[in-house]
């Protein structure tokens, strides 16, 4: 089974919380870039709507931009 199809919340509600975690936990440092769509897709064994719908999420929660051709990137948390 892979990660993301544990739990009760959706996968990509997963996916975001454990960016998001590694966010916090400095994995993935302020300006430092988020791995891809399609990296997540097959780290997580998802489809890339899901995959998107987790970074959507952690865009609307500040944590991070996403620039278009270029990727996701940690937002500063001050």
């Amino acid at each position: 089974m892979s990660e993301a199809s544990r739990g009760g919340d959706p996968a990509y509600v997963r996916i975001a919380k454990s960016l998001g975690d590694r966010i916090a936990s400095g994995v993935y440092p302020e300006g430092s870039r988020l791995p891809s769509g399609p990296q997540l897709c097959a780290d997580f064994g998802v489809s890339p709507m899901t995959a998107r719908r987790a970074l959507a999420l952690l865009e609307s929660q500040g944590m991070v931009s996403a620039i278009q051709g270029r990727g996701t990137f940690v937002r500063s948390m001050d």
